[in-house]
């Protein structure tokens, strides 16, 4: 596997969450991404110490940089191509506006997202970190 991808890390006792991560691996073509909870291993070797712990929080690890909140998810959206690179316009909006609708869905997610979360197909688990 290479090291070198992008890590998307996520809650993963999140179904919001989880559901996103769905999408991310059927809309990654390239299979680009990676993924980790952040309660796992991976967090704990490729976050700093203040991001670790941030369960309300999409971190994405690109090019040994952090990205959070909605700077994460704009960058994944773009690289995703198009029609969802179409997010990615969402970045002309003040970043402290963004990051509050963030947080606000971060806050609710519990309520969006399903009771439990479905397991992953073997091509996905090898895009899995622990």
């Amino acid at each position: 596997m290479n090291e070198k991808k992008p890590i998307v890390f996520f809650d993963g006792e999140c179904g919001l969450c989880d559901s996103f991560i769905s999408f991310l691996f059927k809309h990654d073509k390239d299979q680009y991404f990676l993924a980790a909870p952040l309660q796992g291993e991976s967090a704990k070797h490729y976050l700093s110490k203040n991001s670790q712990g941030k369960l309300s929080t999409v971190i994405l690890f690109e090019d040994g940089k952090e990205y959070v909140k909605s700077d994460a998810v704009l960058r994944i959206f773009k690289r995703l191509g198009p029609p969802w690179s179409i997010v990615s316009l969402f970045a002309f909006i003040p970043k402290a506006i963004r990051d509050m609708i963030y947080d606000l869905v971060a806050a609710n997610r519990h309520r969006f997202s399903k009771s439990s979360c479905r397991l992953p197909t073997q091509s996905e688990k090898e895009r899995i970190l622990n």
